[in-house]
Parts: structure tokens; sequence; C-alpha cells
């Protein structure tokens, strides 16, 4: 039986051999052969470029979910075609997914840095103010207690409600007190 069915696909591989033209024939054989193997290759490569991948960038998945993530690559035409390379289909460039990826963390690490400077300014700036107040209508000869103005009290409340509650207490006795000028 084994016989047979060995017999019978060299009769199946002879009827579709085209003895008039071998040359063609032996290449669509071979590349009946080697398309499985290129395939399988190409799957490899992509599997280890995505190993690479992942292991630069863990977060990507998360980051590509990002809607603001999105919004700033969709400033930049530059950007659009980089994501666009990185999302291809079948053959996705993970240089270019790379490069996307590292520009928008050294983005975000940029806005972030940015965002910790001007709160610590907002921060040295609020305490001198609290200095101020803390100072304010002092005089030689008169009680030891500062005067505070209404107006820096006010600002200290709507530019900084935290320094604004821990101060509170001081704030109170002072209107109590009649040094709020």
């Amino acid at each position: 039986m084994q016989e047979y069915d060995s017999a019978q696909s060299r009769e199946d591989e002879d009827a579709e051999f085209n003895y008039d033209e071998p040359e063609k024939a032996i290449q669509r054989e071979v590349k009946k052969r080697i398309d499985p193997i290129e395939r399988e290759l190409k799957e490899q490569r992509l599997r280890s470029e995505m190993d690479r991948f992942t292991e630069r960038h863990p977060d990507f998945y998360d980051i590509g979910q990002n809607p603001e993530f999105h919004d700033w690559v969709a400033k930049s035409n530059y950007r659009v075609r980089q994501f666009e390379a990185a999302n291809a289909v079948g053959n996705p460039d993970f240089d270019a997914a790379d490069e996307l990826l590292s520009s928008y963390k050294e983005h975000k690490s940029y806005e972030t840095a940015t965002k910790e400077v001007k709160k610590v300014e907002r921060e040295a700036d609020t305490a001198s103010r609290a200095e101020e107040l803390s100072t304010v209508g002092r005089s030689s000869g008169e009680t030891s207690q500062p005067y505070m103005k209404r107006s820096e009290i006010i600002k200290l409340r709507v530019e900084n409600p935290r320094e604004y509650e821990r101060l509170m207490p001081k704030i109170r006795q002072a209107y109590m007190e009649g040094r709020v000028k």
C-alpha cells in the first residue's frame, strides 16, 4: 500500500512537470519548496526583533494605547510617517518604532522636569511670600505679632491653597487681632 502511495505521488509530480519548459518547471518546484522556509525565517527574524524591541521598551503597549501619545504623534508629519512604518502589517520597522518611542519618552521626561522646576519655583515664591506675610508691619517697639496684607493672603489662597491652609491659624489670629490691612 505504501509503495502505491509513493508511486502515485511520483506520477502526480511527473504530471505537473512540464517537459517542454524544464527550467520553468524546476524554478516552480524550487520556489514551492523554498517559500515555506523563507516564511519561517522571516517570522523568526520578526520575533527576534520584537523580543529586542520589547526588552528595550517593555511599556510600548501602554504608551501605544495612550491618547496623549497619539496626539503627540499627530503634531508632526515626520512622527506620523515613523508611526506608519512602525505599524506596517507584515514588515514593521522596529528602528522607526524605537526612535518614535525613545523620542516620546524624552519629550515626556523633559515635560515632567519642566513641570517640576515650575513647581519648585512656585513653592519658593510662596515661601518668600509667606515670609513677607510674617514680617509685614513689624515696627520697633510694637508687638512682636506681624501685620498681614489682605491682598497677599488672597493671592496665597489662590496660588497655593496648601500653604494657605497651613498658615490658616496664624491668618485667623491676625484677623481677630486686627493685624490684617
